[in-house]
């Protein structure tokens, strides 16, 4: 990817430049009747529609000359990186409130996955029925909660987590537990990609 690094925004009506964006699809996928309320939702969404809505307003961008560039993409290249990508699973897994007997094995299992599926799982979660626990306790295995932990439905709603100002960000801290993973996969982002070397951060995201 072709980028300059930092970020510089002084205008609220100026030209774009650059924009930051993340497409919903597969986490849109995972909000049922059972999980909506606690994922912020009132009603189940159109995943297709969504997608396909988004693809056209990215395009908007690019006709006037805006650089695109996607968050999922960001993540998957700092994920190609072993010791980084076990790093941040760590960390994913802790503010996902995945058990602590649960996390070595989903952690051995994310990390055999494929680059961009890992970084897609990231958003969409990971269901029950796509990882078989191998352990003695039958409880670990009960479908009936369908997801090993939760997608981030929310996620394309980019101007929550991360606000940028002038020449620096605030990683702004999100009240509802199940947004909170968007503020941590932005953090991890800011320390980590070059696309924000030498950017200043004037809020973390564990300040109020």
């Amino acid at each position: 990817m072709s980028f300059t690094t930092g970020v510089h925004v002084y205008s609220e009506i100026g030209r774009l430049r650059r924009v930051m964006l993340h497409r919903p699809y597969r986490e849109l996928e995972n909000v049922t009747p059972l999980n909506m309320e606690k994922l912020l939702f009132d009603d189940i969404p159109e995943a297709e529609l969504a997608a396909e809505e988004h693809d056209k307003f990215a395009q908007l961008f690019r006709d006037l000359g805006t650089e695109v560039i996607y968050l999922e993409k960001l993540l998957a290249e700092i994920l190609q990186n072993t010791d980084k990508r076990k790093d941040f699973l760590t960390e994913f897994l802790l503010e996902a409130r995945v058990y602590s007997k649960h996390r070595p094995y989903l952690l051995d299992h994310l990390m055999t996955l494929k680059t961009d599926h890992l970084a897609e799982t990231v958003f969409a979660g990971l269901r029950r029925e796509e990882f078989f626990m191998n352990s003695f306790h039958l409880a670990d295995n009960d479908y009936s909660d369908l997801f090993w932990f939760d997608p981030i439905p929310n996620s394309f709603f980019m101007r929550d987590p991360m606000t940028v100002i002038g020449n620096g960000v605030a990683v702004n801290c999100m009240w509802s537990t199940t947004r909170k993973r968007e503020s941590m996969i932005l953090d991890y982002l800011y320390r980590h990609h070059p696309l924000f070397a030498q950017t200043a951060k004037y809020y973390d995201k564990d300040e109020n």
